[in-house]
């Protein structure tokens, strides 16, 4: 029982190694040389408590430890191949070392007390051990010669201490002295292996741990430092684009007319709401001639860099600086249109860029308002004196887009005569997309206009900002629009 419950404790701190992550080598040497040990200490038990002639016994219990010694190089090899095994648990290697056990004393039994010739299977369990000893001496001598794996002098050195031990109790005879010579020479050779075994498996792998812990706080001590010179790298780069947009933003909108602009009796408040530093949205109110005044509203695609150099080129071409130009292109909006989006096509803008647009041009001494529509999804509104409302939807265009080879569109402007009192709306999409920006929809704001109809533009126009100004945070699109009133 004594020699069940020591085993049992050697084979769970054989379990508890391999839960460290113990080489499996070391750890197939230490299960041996544990089994080992535990016979060692059965024969020593037994010349201890017994007479001197029982050599025999002694000779046997040493011998298969020698055995399990070998058995226990493979066994957790095994263990760990078996799906039986495949989890290890402290019961399991307790229920092995019992196993192991109870062959040993079946074996001990049947060698002494069934009289089978005990010195022939003493002698062919020494030369068992003696073979396979030779044979993982060899081993180990090719591995570190071939693969230089981490067997160590000393470990190979202690084998094969093993070895001539194993030698010198074979050939010579039997007796008390050589089997004293010979554990001797094992016992010294197994505390090698032990030292070995510490070293490699606790010592080594600490220090390497120690040593690897103080590089990761010298790379984390650097690698802080790196992050924050980073950081702030990124942080100026950041704050040097955040100032050039700004210088860009500021140049966007010094193109635009003043909010406020009244031609004779016609007055123009207009507004403008980027969701992004830079808008996709522009445009412009300006004197053709003394008789006349034309605007425009265009929408870019998205928003952002892109969308804003898009609106600034664009007022290039649809506003001539030469007085001829501007006059004949003014009066005619659908040619005009047509001008922009033949200009557009020879530019070498990416495929999917694209916009929409409304042209208009009035006639301060008749009222005649002339428009041309280039795909504008939002239509201007009328809000008549009487109260009626009317959508300026009967021109017909195109988008301005990359599509000259394959489609020419047609632009045709219409004509509507305005009386004193009206009122119209010019806007982008962004004033009445309620799933963009949750202002208001088309209905909400034709509400607006007809039951404030007595108050002036500039009124309006602050209720409307004020709605604006509640959302401006979550603006996902952007908001331009002018009001005309005649």
């Amino acid at each position: 029982m004594f020699n069940i419950v020591i085993c049992s404790f050697l084979a769970n701190t054989a379990f508890y190694a391999s839960r460290i992550n113990i080489n499996r080598q070391f750890m197939a040497i230490a299960f041996g040389t544990y089994l080992y040990v535990i016979n060692m200490v059965i024969a020593v038990t037994i010349l201890m408590s017994s007479n001197i002639i029982l050599v025999r016994e002694v000779t046997f219990f040493l011998t298969t430890g020698k055995l399990l010694f070998l058995a226990g190089l493979v066994i957790p090899f095994m263990l760990a191949k078996s799906p039986v095994f495949k989890e290890i648990s402290y019961l399991k290697m307790a229920f092995i070392s019992i196993l192991i056990m109870m062959v040993v004393f079946f074996l001990y039994a049947v060698t002494f007390r069934l009289l089978i010739m005990p010195d022939e299977i003493i002698y062919f369990m020494n030369i068992l051990y003696l073979l396979g000893l030779m044979i993982f001496l060899l081993e180990l001598i090719l591995n570190e010669l071939i693969e230089s794996s981490i067997n160590t002098y000393m470990m190979i050195f202690s084998f094969f201490l093993l070895f001539i031990a194993q030698f010198y109790l074979t050939v010579l005879p039997l007796s008390t002295q050589t089997l004293i010579q010979s554990s001797v020479i094992n016992a010294v050779a197994l505390i090698i292996l032990v030292i070995e075994i510490h070293a490699f498996n606790i010592e080594i792998p600490e220090a390497k741990n120690r040593k690897l812990q103080k590089q990761f706080n010298i790379y984390s001590k650097y690698l802080k430092r790196i992050i924050d010179k980073k950081t702030l790298l990124v942080r100026e780069v950041n704050q040097k684009i955040i100032d050039e947009l700004e210088y860009a933003k500021i140049i966007q909108q010094s193109l635009l007319p003043s909010n406020k602009i009244t031609h004779r009796d016609v007055s123009f408040t207009s507004a403008y709401y980027p969701c992004e530093r830079l808008s996709g949205d522009f445009y412009d109110i300006y004197s053709i001639d003394d008789d006349n005044v034309a605007l425009y509203l265009l929408d870019v695609s998205g928003h952002g860099i892109s969308a804003a150099l898009m609106t600034m080129l664009s007022n290039n071409y649809l506003k001539s600086n030469e007085r001829v130009i501007k006059r004949f292109r003014g009066m005619h909006p659908d040619k005009n249109l047509k001008y922009f989006y033949e200009q557009f096509n020879r530019m070498n803008f990416p495929d999917e860029m694209h916009m929409v647009i409304f042209y208009a041009t009035l006639n301060l001494n008749t009222k005649v308002l002339t428009y041309c529509s280039g795909g504008m999804n939002c239509n201007p509104i009328r809000f008549k004196s009487d109260g009626k409302v009317e959508f300026l939807d009967q021109s017909r265009g195109f988008p301005i887009c990359k599509l000259e080879g394959f489609f020419t569109p047609e632009y045709t402007s219409e004509t509507i005569q305005l009386q004193h009192g009206d009122r119209i709306l010019f806007y982008t999409d962004g004033l009445t997309d309620k799933e963009k920006n949750a202002i208001f929809d088309t209905d909400e704001i034709i509400e607006l206009f007809v039951t404030s109809r007595d108050l002036t533009s500039r009124e309006i126009n602050d209720i409307i900002v004020d709605k604006i100004n509640a959302q401006r945070g979550d603006l996902n699109d952007d908001i331009t629009y002018i009001l005309m009133d005649i």
